[in-house]
């Protein structure tokens, strides 16, 4: 039996988004570490307070905090905490924009999306509502400010950062090897499968193949062989192995259920999308269509399909 240290405890904080809440960990020894830190929403700041106060604590207390990774609910509530503690900020590298400031380096994100949405057969009127959902939750994230950067390799604290990119750019694990345990974010997740989301690569402006650079994370942190995973949403992960073997099998599970689409006639990545999520609303069809991606990228590299364009729309057709 595994068995998990008292000296890090979860704080669930909810969020407005489909996934739920987010997990928040503390750190109770010196200096006392906060692990992301939930979105900038009244709601979200009360539930820290209240599970920071539940263990003798209070936000000035905090002395440090790291981010796994730069999504709005890991990283959202980050300026107000800071302001109020005064701790310090650790993250990798490609959590910052490296030439942009944040708001232009958002909005070129979001017209790389949009346009692959066209380009992926996704109807008009689906994009405008995507566009919507997104704005709405503009204002629960301020600038990060990251006193500390990390590249992979390096150690802060007792933990050593490794650089898993897939869901997002910038995932990241601190690795404490003496008590083989990991926070890591939305890299490994019970249950369910983290989603590798569609996303521009800053110094090429091409389509990063998200799905394939995260099996190639996840066989990298299964390679660790660790007891205890604390990760970003959900139960704290005692069976590490396991679950990223689960994760992999439903992959493969998915990969063939597009591939069998894909035989049957030409489809777009959209069209797949309504294949594997057919009750999934249009406001999440960014999700939907990352996964759908995700998978004929995986069938092309196995050249078992073909990306096909016309008049600026991708297909995708069968090989043998």
């Amino acid at each position: 039996m595994t068995n998990i240290p008292d000296d890090i405890v979860p704080i669930p904080l909810p969020t407005p988004f489909i996934v739920g809440p987010v997990n928040t960990f503390v750190i109770k020894r010196e200096p006392i570490t906060l692990v992301d830190t939930g979105v900038s929403t009244e709601d979200s700041y009360a539930a820290l307070d209240a599970g920071l106060n539940a263990h003798g604590l209070a936000i000035r207390d905090i002395k440090a905090i790291l981010l796994t990774h730069g999504h709005v609910d890991h990283i959202g509530q980050l300026s107000r905490l800071v302001e109020e503690s005064g701790a310090e900020t650790y993250a990798h590298i490609s959590v910052v924009p490296r030439h942009d400031d944040p708001r232009e380096a958002e909005r070129k994100s979001r017209e790389f999306i949009y346009k692959t949405f066209h380009e992926f057969g996704v109807p008009g009127e689906i994009i405008e509502a995507a566009k919507k959902a997104r704005e709405s939750f503009q204002g629960m994230s301020g600038p990060p400010r990251i006193d500390h950067t990390l590249a992979d390799g390096e150690r802060v604290f007792e933990f050593d950062v490794l650089h898993v990119p897939g869901h997002s750019s910038s995932d990241t694990l601190f690795v404490d090897r003496d008590r083989s345990l990991a926070f890591t974010g939305d890299h490994v997740l019970k249950g369910v499968n983290p989603t590798p989301l569609i996303r521009r690569d800053p110094a090429t402006g091409e389509r990063v193949k998200s799905l394939l650079q995260f099996e190639q994370s996840l066989e990298r942190t299964r390679a660790l062989g660790l007891a205890i995973m604390y990760p970003g949403h959900g139960a704290v992960i005692t069976t590490p192995d396991e679950v990223i073997g689960r994760i992999l099998q439903r992959h493969e599970r998915r990969t063939e259920k597009v591939l069998t689409l894909v035989r049957e006639r030409v489809a777009t990545p959209f069209e797949v999308s309504r294949v594997l999520f057919p009750e999934l609303d249009n406001e999440h069809i960014y999700l939907a269509l990352s996964t759908a991606i995700g998978h004929l990228d995986i069938l092309e590299a196995r050249r078992q399909v073909l990306a096909q364009s016309d008049n600026g729309v991708t297909y995708y057709a069968r090989l043998h």
